[in-house]
């Protein structure tokens, strides 16, 4: 099989970048790619002749805080770079001309969805806004008509969870075209530690946003009010969210760190992730925080709740629930023999979820697509 594989973001990088990396980089080893198209690349990870950048340009281009613009001057450059091949796979949002160049080409056509349904996305994102009294579009038009046209076009679709999968459901999408693909974790990197203190210390890592539903975990925890405990958020705060962080960032037993490179260590120092998302496709966190030994508390609306069994391996809560919140996290914190079972089974339950079986299951789904048009 001949395939090209194309992710507007650093290839190597952090966010969808570092999810690209992990898959594409495996899908090498199994089966030569024929070539990797990025924005740009992380040399510090990998120096693969046979990846295209957009070089300088690209650099610049990754700055530009208009999205559609980014993406579409991304897609516009990997579609002039697509040639004859078997397989196309493309993400969301940065594949439409490159689909419409491959399937030109009679090529198979994959496109990569993290996240739910772009409608799903904009109505959960919507409902957020309206609680808060804010009047803004959190997704611009122009990308929801782009990711439905590509999901229109493109053969098949992979998704990285049941959230996802069911989102693209409800929303008319033909099961056929859908493809589950769940994510992995780089058991090298991320592996249980020894923890130097006996602090009970809560973690929060990614986005500091209201689609990560940070502001429910910051309400819950200072109604909490526990003794020798603290909440670490790890991340940067987008703008829109910074009059709400303020409100809670001089209680004493709240510490921000920011972007932090060696999250390891903050996984390896605590007690439990929460991560209580409005919306999120899978949340690559869960998995690491498993690998590194700890539980997880996460909600509904978060992909990679299908890697826990509820109060095995950590707790499932409602989305924007602030009394479950509570609930689970003083569960922890009055149950510390507990918390180091869950985190023994978190660690067991995260071995299921390696990179290489993310490619290998990949890899099957592209020989079955090829296989039945032979």
């Amino acid at each position: 099989m001949e395939i090209i594989y194309s992710v507007g973001a650093r290839f190597g990088g952090y966010g969808f970048g570092y999810t690209a990396y992990n898959i594409a980089s495996r899908l090498h080893q199994k089966v030569a790619l024929k070539k990797i198209i990025a924005l740009t690349l992380n040399k510090n990870v990998c120096d693969w002749k046979k990846i295209l950048t957009m070089g300088l340009f690209g650099t610049l281009l990754e700055k530009c805080p208009n999205q559609v613009l980014r993406d579409n001057l991304f897609d516009f450059y990997a579609s002039l770079r697509v040639e004859k091949c078997d397989i196309f796979h493309g993400w969301a949002h940065q594949a439409l001309f490159s689909i419409k160049k491959a399937k030109n080409l009679n090529a198979i056509t994959f496109i990569e969805r993290a996240s739910s349904h772009i409608l799903t996305q904009q109505r959960l994102m919507r409902e957020e806004s309206e609680k808060l009294g804010i009047r803004r579009k959190a997704i611009p038009e122009l990308v929801i008509k782009k990711c439905l046209k590509e999901y229109r076009d493109a053969d098949f679709i992979c998704v990285p969870s049941r959230f996802v999968y069911d989102s693209f459901i409800e929303n008319g999408i033909d099961r056929n075209k859908l493809l589950m693909l769940p994510y992995g974790v780089d058991f090298e990197h991320f592996r249980p530690g020894e923890k130097s203190d006996d602090i009970f210390r809560v973690l929060y890592v990614g986005l500091i946003s209201f689609r990560k539903g940070v502001r429910y975990l910051l309400e819950a925890w200072s109604r909490l009010n526990l003794k020798n405990a603290e909440l670490v958020l790890a991340g940067p705060i987008l703008k829109e969210f910074k009059e709400v962080f303020r409100r809670y960032q001089s209680l004493p037993n709240i510490r921000y760190v920011g972007f932090a490179r060696n999250i390891e260590n903050y996984y390896q120092q605590s007690s439990v992730l929460v991560l209580p998302s409005i919306e999120d496709g899978f949340g690559l966190v869960v998995l690491e925080a498993m690998a590194c030994g700890i539980p997880v508390i996460v909600s509904n609306n978060v992909g990679a709740r299908d890697v826990i069994e509820d109060g095995k391996e950590g707790f499932m809560v409602p989305s924007a629930d602030i009394d479950s919140l509570i609930e689970k996290i003083e569960f922890f914190y009055r149950n510390p023999e507990t918390l180091v079972l869950m985190g023994k089974a978190a660690r067991l339950k995260a071995e299921c979820y390696s990179w290489n079986n993310t490619a290998e299951i990949l890899i099957e789904h592209y020989t079955e697509k090829c296989g039945k048009r032979k």
